[in-house]
């Protein structure tokens, strides 16, 4: 009979059955001196996991190389590994070696290498964050390794000079320790006795120097990594600040350039949108603008009764542009190139007299006439606080009025009512 499962479920099976070994193995060895059929249930177990895992490559490989093993096959090692683990060594050779056969249940270990397989499982859950990602495989890890370390520490008695008379008490104590002595801080209040346990602790030290020097500086990472955008922040701000202080800026332009950048990082969180779009395919990409353009649509009439196809060609070509208290958006008498959208900010349109016309709020956009009777500014716009405006240029709105009629109707009305407020 073939047992039949999916790649999924049989990696989950082998996780499972990897971290059941992983316990049950140093703990039958330590503490347990009468455990038959358990054993037997054990050996089985894997066994049966072995041709699940094997039986349809073992299938092809008789097939194809006609029992023929190539030494250089990338999947040997793995395969030597699995059948060494799969083996019933105990059940062979305990009529030989007596209880000593038992030892031979180490071997049953090399199953762990499988929990590294929790790596492919998360590889599916899309909506997991990728710091999650890396954390979850430690917390599979990092506990066995304790485990098969203290297990170790109470077999060669526990600190204590002799071998006999394992407690359950001491399996706590063995945990203790193994922490301690992984991570390299060992208080000295358990230490060795015996030379056995002392080389024991010395190779536990050594392994403790790479592994948990390789978990803490991960987890490290990762913590920091947890608000890289704040961190990348930070890092563009000390350079920043470094160019100030080496070309002597005064005072007063430092604090506007630090204000500056205060209000991108409570605005946008120090993300360039464009950036992470420009690496989305076009179906994703038009979606994801749409969405972080939705309050312009919104907000801004024009667009918030328009053809959503059209709409969609607009949002994918809107270019961000960030403003500072009194900067020009442009002048009167300039050549129209775009038009604007205003997110966030008020905008002050000035006759080029240099009378007020106009105060522009969020929802709001300017800059259309000029594009549509192809004259230059007759006004000029300038920010009167922070703005987040949207530029839409003209060779883009060219292109939309042609493909569509009813909203070169719409803008023309709006240029006409705006020639008339003189407004630009």
């Amino acid at each position: 009979m073939v047992v039949r499962t999916t790649s999924i479920e049989l990696s989950l099976i082998n996780i499972a059955a990897s971290l059941g070994i992983g316990i049950w193995i140093p703990l039958r060895l330590v503490f347990f001196d009468q455990a038959f059929w358990v054993d037997v249930a054990i050996e089985l177990s894997v066994c049966a996991l072995f041709l699940i895992n094997y039986n349809r490559r073992i299938a092809r490989t008789i097939k194809e190389r006609n029992w023929q093993i190539i030494v250089d096959d990338p999947g040997l090692w793995t395969l030597g590994l699995d059948t060494l683990a799969a083996a019933p060594l105990v059940g062979i050779l305990y009529p030989v070696l007596g209880k000593q056969a038992l030892f031979l249940f180490v071997f049953k270990l090399l199953m762990l290498r499988h929990l590294f397989k929790v790596r492919d499982i998360l590889d599916l859950f899309d909506s997991l964050h990728p710091i999650a990602a890396r954390l979850i495989p430690l917390g599979f890890i990092v506990p066995v390794v304790v485990h098969l370390v203290s297990c170790g520490w109470v077999f060669l008695g526990a600190g204590t000079v002799g071998l006999s008379g394992v407690r359950r008490l001491d399996y706590i104590r063995g945990v203790y320790w193994a922490v301690t002595t992984l991570a390299t801080v060992g208080y000295g209040d358990i230490s060795p006795k015996t030379p056995l346990q002392m080389a024991y602790a010395s190779l536990t030290m050594i392994v403790g120097v790479g592994f948990f020097g390789y978990v803490l500086s991960n987890v490290a990472s990762l913590l920091a990594r947890m608000d890289a955008a704040r961190e990348e922040h930070l890092a563009i701000i000390d350079r920043v600040e470094a160019f100030m202080r080496y070309n002597e800026v005064p005072t007063g332009l430092r604090h506007r350039i630090r204000a500056y950048y205060r209000y991108l990082w409570d605005s946008h969180k120090g993300y360039d949108n464009n950036e992470i779009l420009n690496h989305l395919p076009p179906r994703l990409r038009s979606e994801v603008s749409l969405f972080l353009n939705k309050d312009v649509i919104s907000k801004v009439p024009l667009l918030r009764g328009a053809d959503q196809e059209m709409v969609l060609v607009v949002v994918m070509h809107l270019e961000p542009l960030v403003l500072v208290p009194d900067e020009k958006v442009f002048h009167a008498g300039e050549p129209g190139d775009a038009m604007y959208f205003i997110q966030n900010g008020a905008v002050e349109i000035v006759g080029g007299d240099g009378h007020h016309i106009a105060t522009l709020q969020e929802g709001s956009f300017f800059g259309e006439t000029a594009l549509l009777t192809s004259n230059p500014r007759n006004a000029t716009a300038r920010a009167t606080t922070y703005c987040d405006l949207f530029i839409l240029r003209r060779d883009t709105f060219s292109s939309i009025l042609e493909r569509y009629p009813r909203f070169e109707k719409t803008m023309r009305a709006a240029a006409d009512e705006r020639t008339d407020k003189k407004t630009a």
